[in-house]
């Protein structure tokens, strides 16, 4: 992903998220989508409130230490997911028309 912004702090933030929310994983081990309170979804959330923006090597600010914004983040992963997977599914059903 190429970002237009030249800050180094910036893309490496963006680069930590993007790593966490990239693991989480899509269903538990009983195939049912992860909530708070599973070990999955819990350790991405913490993961998450981890990153810190580091201004000038010294700095840092933990701009998601929410845990609400936090888990809103993962289920927009998820369900940015499941939407991008219905895209696939679409075409590849239009294609095999």
């Amino acid at each position: 992903m190429k970002l237009k912004a030249k800050s180094s702090a910036f893309n490496k933030f963006v680069e930590a998220v993007d790593e966490v929310l990239s693991k989480v994983h899509s269903t538990d081990y009983r195939g049912n989508p992860p909530q708070p309170g599973d070990v999955n979804f819990d350790d991405a959330r913490r993961r998450l409130q981890s990153i810190a923006l580091v201004c000038d090597n010294e700095t840092e600010l933990r701009l998601l230490d929410s845990e609400y914004v936090c888990n809103m983040l993962i289920f927009n992963e998820l369900t940015s997911r499941e939407e991008e997977r219905d895209i696939q599914e679409a075409v590849a059903a239009r294609r095999a028309n």
